[in-house]
């Protein structure tokens, strides 16, 4: 079970996090009188951060990631294309884990949450992937789910829930979720719970694709899911 928490505390420590990186990712709510700024507002949302734009903030992956290249590997929102970025977070210092999860349609708050059960940073990961889709499960199978969306993109910057959901979990389901040794794969229970959720949404028509991107490369999404993801932690 999951405790979302969207207290003010929460979006302030996002917020104030965020600005620190000098990261302007977080809308602000729309005020009709500031129609004008809409497309700008619009356009922070959904484009990738420029290399250059990132002053405070740099890793080895903004040297060798460019903004043509970025273009390319983002997945890019549609009428029929829902994104969603997922991220878990580990604080060792305090041995709890956190998961966040940020929508690119605004109509969708963003979620943090604290991770249930046991404390680590590849469960947190997997479990981000799930409440985003469990999320949209909810809006996308109730009477009212009418969006027009038929693609359920979730961008995770973690290699080892992405590949366990594109490379091994057809292999897992047929062996029973064991290794070829006969023993339970790691993080057995989260990755049924993920293979169950895409499953619940794929059986209705939609295609639902989990897509790796790197971590800390001027993605707005990625950011902002990891800072939600940390606050989790924090609660």
């Amino acid at each position: 079970m999951y405790h979302s928490s969207t207290d003010m505390a929460i979006r302030k420590f996002i917020k104030t996090s965020l600005e620190h990186r000098s990261l302007d990712l977080l809308p602000a709510a729309q005020n009709p009188a500031n129609s004008g700024n809409q497309k700008a507002a619009k356009n922070t949302r959904l484009q990738p951060v420029a290399v250059s734009d990132l002053v405070h903030y740099r890793t080895p992956n903004q040297a060798i990631l460019s903004h043509d290249h970025l273009a390319e590997i983002v997945p890019r929102p549609s009428g029929s294309r829902c994104i969603a970025y997922a991220d878990g977070a580990y604080l060792p210092d305090r041995d709890t884990a956190g998961i966040g999860v940020y929508f690119l349609n605004p109509s969708l708050p963003p979620l943090s949450q604290r991770l249930a059960g046991y404390q680590s940073n590849a469960r947190a990961e997997i479990h981000a992937i799930v409440l985003a889709l469990t999320r949209l499960s909810a809006i996308l199978l109730s009477s009212e789910g009418g969006s027009g969306w038929r693609e359920i993109w979730v961008c995770s910057d973690s290699r080892y829930a992405v590949n366990g959901v594109n490379v091994y979990m057809e292999t897992w389901e047929q062996s029973c979720w064991l290794t070829n040794k006969g023993r339970p794969i790691a993080n057995r229970r989260a990755f049924q719970m993920l293979h169950k959720a895409i499953r619940q949404l794929s059986d209705r028509g939609f295609t639902v694709f989990i897509h790796h991107l790197p971590a800390h490369a001027g993605i707005s999404g990625n950011e902002i899911a990891d800072m939600l993801a940390k606050a989790g932690a924090l609660l």
